[in-house]
């Protein structure tokens, strides 16, 4: 058993000995004196830690990628998973089957113009040929894709 300062909240009364206003000594047992010394530890190192940092710092709030590796989570409650993954599935799906009918090369020109978002002339600059050479190629590609049924799978 040892003896510890407690120091008590306004109000509170201890039979055991004063040593301040609101300071008494109580006895604990040893693992408890052991428990409440490492905490006293990492307050104080705590505090160091928090006096050497900036004042602008103190104030901030952690961010959400420290506060998820001290072990708190957060989910994201507007996500939609299961749809997200069913786009992507028919996604991969719409692009399978446009390979069964184009070629690697209007494939790419089809990413680059629609999902890339690139103008004419850029894919013409890339591949340094004319625009009106692109222009043709996806004409092309659009009369394949008139005959190709896509259907809901």
């Amino acid at each position: 058993m040892q003896k510890i300062n407690y120091k008590l909240s306004n109000g509170w009364t201890v039979d055991d000995e004063k040593v301040d206003d609101n300071i008494v000594q109580i006895e604990v047992s040893d693992e408890i004196a052991k428990y409440l010394c490492k905490c006293k530890t990492e307050d104080e190192t705590q505090d160091r830690y928090t006096r050497k940092m900036p004042h602008e710092w103190q104030d901030k709030p952690k961010s959400l990628d420290m506060m998820m590796e001290c072990g708190e989570d957060y989910a994201d409650t507007h996500a939609d998973t299961e749809r997200i993954i069913l786009l992507k599935e028919k996604n991969e799906a719409f692009w399978s089957k446009l390979s069964n009918h184009l070629s690697k090369q209007q494939i790419a020109l089809l990413q680059a113009f629609y999902v890339d978002g690139k103008k004419q002339i850029e894919i013409a600059d890339e591949l340094k040929i004319k625009q009106a050479s692109i222009s043709g190629q996806l004409k092309t590609i659009h009369k394949k894709l008139k005959k190709i049924k896509f259907t809901e799978s």
